[in-house]
Formats: structure tokens, C-alpha cells, sequence
């Protein structure tokens, strides 16, 4: 089987010299043939055309799309060909096999709500004055212009000067063509210049020549790639998180469905706080988050309705109210048990702390309470006010696929801890690695912030918290991070990890069979879209 790893690895750097390929486009390569490999279990110069059919038809069975039998048949058919003419094989295999016929699909479109959602997300997202500058200027020309992406990439600087209201584009086979700019493109444009030109001076300063592209960089080109802008637009859309659509309606209903209070226990939580004589409302949700993964997607949901139902209504929406009458949604969903973490930062955004006292850093903002079965508990909710930091690391979610109840695992904690007091210490030693993380996370020492995260993780882990698919993605994304742990209540769900490479982080997730998610700090809370 070691042959078969050579042999892959040999074809994927043919690959990569030939066709200068993503480091994507190799990943996906490699996860196919190692697949194939392992299934038949032989050395991949013995294939014959019959195991390979076996193998398309295999897929099948699974249940795979025929966009992903497609793929793999193309990940053999590539691999099989480069085997014949570097000489290891003298005919080959997968010659007259054939896959599943793709339909031609009209390009997915988005709506003008949509766009205007993502131009939003995107003019605030980044860590400096210069990143929200550039990411600005990326989506009102791209917006204006309807250039494709590698044209906006490769622009040259000099085909923007002097406010254009018409620029020359060289497209494929060098035909040119002039695209528009918006007034609002030539404003972003006239803003990103003046960052750009400034750090273009500072590199000629240190010796460095100045580019000729409007988005230079590092990359062996010179300027952004198509994968860094597809990886920027993931993330934005990622940062969007849960939007929902309030409108009249004859009757109460959730994506076009009777509101089932069975499935959709938030809502009518909500909506039974409401002012009487309101409705009945139709909802429409879309959610780029998981569902049930420790990502506080249900905390969410609340808070969006919550501001929804209220601006549909003809209130002011306030979010310290939102993140209230949310916190009560997820007790009422959870059987009584709750924090209000999730809801209070789906709320207000940025780092939030919640505590029965808060730690000197944090700005108060609001007290919570609950009325549960073992009494009264209360909490203090506030923020900490990030220092500026021009690079700081990201935030990798990794979802198993396998859903968990957070109520469940919150009373299997109590349960265990009234069993057994020495778990007890491992609870409350979680909150003094919290509170050391926090004075860490207040100054912006990344590394001291991922330590408390690994010491956090261990005492999840002695409380039982963790699942042997969670440890795995841990254990892989550790060496490649400044600290990783279980997110939310555990049991499945998500792991986080801190990094400052999120893009390794990302495949080593998605290469142990999980799905990545690459977020990041300074975000904003809840937004009303009109």
C-alpha cells in the first residue's frame, strides 16, 4: 500500500507542476485515489477495468451525487493516463470506462437582497482600516462591473486611476471589452487606493518594487488568487449567519410549513411573548450554520426572530431584549436548562462574557436570569473590548456530522457530578482556565489563549464531553494550531481550533471526514436587513 502512497504522490506533483493546480483541487485528488485504494486493496498499477467499474457502481450504492461518481471516475481517468505516460503502465484501465452524464445546469442566482446582504457583511469584516478598505473595493467593482473573478484579481492599477467611469478589460483569449462602474465602485475604489498606495510606499521604503495590480501580494502571480477571493466569500457568507423573513400570513408557518411547535420550540417560545393579537406570520430562515453542532445555531435562530417579529410589528428592535427573550426560547427548548452565552453573543457580537461575576475587563451590559428546578440563577453578562491586531489568528470550526441535544448533555454533567464529587473539581477548574483566557484574550496573546483552550478541553474530556470522532479531529488539528477544544455542550457537534494557518487546519478536517468553517474575531451581533 506504501507503493500505491508513492505512486499518488508522484502523480498529484505532476499535477501541481503541470497545471499549477489549487491546493483544493490536489486535496480532492488525493481523498479519491486513496479512497479507491483502500477499497480494493491492492497495488493501483493491478487494477483492471472490471474492479474499476465495480468500484463507480460502489459509490452508487453509497448514495453518492452523480456529481461526486463523476468526479472520482475524472480523479481515476487523470491518474490513469499521467501512469501511461510516465511509463508504469503500457495500457490503461479506465480508458473505456464511462460515469454518470452531469446535467447543464443555468448558474445558481442570487438575490438582490442577497447581494446587498454580502456587500454589507463584507464592507465590515477585517482587521484593519486597510482590509475593510479592500474588501469593500473587491464587491462594489465586482458588483458593478460583472467581471469575472480572475479578472478582478489580475486588474492592473493603473487601469483605475483618475476616477474611470469605464474600464478596459483583457478577458479569455485576450479579447478586450469595457465594463461600467457604479458611483458607489469609483468611491470604494478612490478609498482602497489611498490604503493600497500608502503600503506600496512603505514596500518601496524597504527595498521592495511596487506592483502593477490593484490587489497585490504575496502569491507567485503578484496579486489575489481566485481562491483566496472563493475563501473570503465563504467566510463572509459564514459571518451572515442566520437570517429570517417575516411576513403576513392566513395561518403560522416556517418555510412554507404549519409551525410545528415539536419542531420548532424557539419559535413558539418566542411568539407566545409576543403582544397579543399579532399574526399569524409566515417565516423564512436560512442558516449557513449547522444545525445542532455546538455553534449556538438555535441561539441564533432565537435572537433573529425575536428581532424580526418585533421590526415586522412596527417596534424598535433591541438586541439586550433580544438576547433575553432568546435565552428564555433555549430554556424553554432545553427543558428548563440554559445559559445565556449563546443568545447574548448572537446578539451583540464581538467577545462576551457571561458569569455570576464578571472579571475586571468586561464591560457590564445586562443581568439574566432563569428560574429553573434546583432555583433561581442569575448571570452578568458583558464584553471585552479587543485590542487591535493587524494579524490576528482564525477561528476553525470543525462540524462531525453527528448532531447533540444540548440539554441532554447538560444534565448527564449534573447527573455525573452528583455521583462522583471528584468531577466537580473539573468543572470549576474550567472556569479558572476561562478566567486566565479571558485576561489572555483582553491583551491579545493568542498563544496563552490557545493553552487555556487545550486545559479547557482536557477537563471536557474527564467529564465525559467528548466523542472518540471529536478527539480525532483535535489530535489532527493541534500540531497546526495554537489550541483546539469541543465547542458547546459536547457529545458531538463541533470542535474550534486557533490558528493562524486556517487553511491546513480546514483540509485536516475535511480529510478525517468532517466539515470545516473558517471564522474569525471582531464580528458583529445581530443586524436588521431591509
Amino acid at each position: 500500500m506504501n507503493d500505491n502512497k508513492q505512486l499518488i504522490e508522484k502523480f498529484l506533483e505532476a499535477k501541481y507542476a503541470e497545471e499549477g493546480l489549487s491546493d483544493n483541487s490536489i486535496l480532492a485528488y488525493s481523498k479519491d485515489l486513496e479512497k479507491v485504494s483502500l477499497k480494493i486493496g491492492k497495488s493501483l498499477l493491478q487494477f483492471t477495468q472490471t474492479e474499476l467499474e465495480k468500484y463507480i457502481i460502489y459509490l452508487q450504492k453509497l448514495g453518492h451525487s452523480r456529481s461526486t461518481r463523476a468526479r472520482h471516475l475524472s480523479s481515476i481517468k487523470q491518474f490513469y493516463k499521467f501512469c501511461v505516460e510516465a511509463g508504469f503502465l503500457i495500457t490503461d484501465p479506465s480508458s473505456q470506462l464511462s460515469g454518470p452524464k452531469l446535467p447543464k445546469l443555468l448558474p445558481k442566482m442570487i438575490t438582490l437582497e442577497e447581494v446587498d446582504a454580502l456587500l454589507k457583511v463584507a464592507k465590515s469584516q477585517g482587521h484593519t482600516e486597510f482590509e475593510r478598505a479592500r474588501n469593500k473595493c473587491l464587491m462594489e467593482v465586482l458588483y458593478a462591473s460583472g467581471m469575472r473573478i480572475t479578472e478582478l484579481m489580475s486588474l492592473p492599477v493603473a487601469s483605475v486611476r483618475g476616477r474611470p467611469k469605464m474600464i478596459l478589460i483583457k478577458g479569455k483569449g485576450s479579447k478586450e471589452r469595457l465594463v461600467p462602474l457604479s458611483p458607489p465602485a469609483i468611491e470604494a475604489l478612490e478609498h482602497w487606493l489611498k490604503f493600497r498606495d500608502e503600503k506600496e510606499d512603505q514596500s518601496l521604503k524597504s527595498g521592495l518594487k511596487r506592483s502593477s495590480f490593484l490587489f497585490p501580494s504575496n502569491s507567485k502571480n503578484g496579486h489575489l488568487t481566485r481562491n483566496w477571493f472563493f475563501n473570503k466569500i465563504k467566510s463572509w457568507a459564514i459571518e451572515a449567519g442566520v437570517k429570517i423573513a417575516v411576513s403576513d400570513n392566513k395561518e403560522w408557518t416556517v418555510e412554507g410549513r404549519p409551525l410545528d411547535s415539536v419542531r420548532h420550540p424557539h419559535l413558539e417560545s418566542i411568539i407566545s411573548r409576543m403582544q397579543k393579537g399579532s399574526g399569524p406570520y409566515s417565516f423564512q430562515i436560512s442558516s449557513n450554520l449547522f444545525s445542532a453542532a455546538g455553534q449556538g445555531s438555535s441561539a441564533a435562530l432565537s435572537v433573529a426572530a425575536h428581532l424580526a417579529l418585533r421590526s415586522h410589528i412596527g417596534e424598535s428592535p433591541n438586541l439586550i431584549d433580544a438576547a433575553r427573550s432568546a435565552h428564555l426560547a433555549e430554556a424553554y427548548a432545553q427543558s428548563g436548562r440554559a445559559s445565556p452565552t449563546d443568545t447574548a453573543t448572537s446578539a451583540l457580537g464581538g467577545c462576551v462574557v457571561v458569569s455570576s461575576s464578571l472579571p475586571p475587563m468586561a464591560k457590564h451590559v445586562f443581568g439574566a436570569e432563569l428560574e429553573t428546578s434546583e432555583g433561581l440563577r442569575t448571570w452578568d453578562v458583558g464584553t471585552i473590548d479587543l485590542p487591535s491586531d493587524s494579524n490576528p489568528p482564525y477561528l476553525v470550526l470543525g462540524f462531525t456530522g453527528n448532531p447533540s441535544k444540548t440539554g441532554k448533555m447538560v444534565a448527564m454533567v449534573a447527573d455525573l457530578i452528583s455521583s462522583n464529587s471528584e468531577r466537580k473539581s473539573d468543572l470549576d477548574s474550567i472556569g479558572d482556565i476561562t478566567a486566565v483566557g479571558l485576561i489572555a484574550l483582553a491583551s491579545a496573546e493568542w498563544e496563552a489563549v490557545g493553552m487555556a483552550m487545550n486545559a479547557c478541553h482536557d477537563r471536557l474530556e474527564a467529564l465525559n464531553l467528548s466523542t472518540p470522532f471529536l478527539e480525532k479531529l483535535i489530535a489532527s488539528v493541534r500540531p497546526h494550531s495554537l489550541g483546539a477544544k469541543l465547542t458547546g455542550a459536547g457529545g458531538g457537534g463541533c470542535m474550534m481550533a486557533l490558528t493562524r494557518d486556517p487553511k491546513r487546519v480546514a483540509q485536516m478536517i475535511e480529510l478525517h471526514g468532517a466539515k470545516a468553517m473558517i471564522s474569525s474575531f471582531y464580528n458583529e451581533g445581530a443586524q436588521i436587513l431591509t
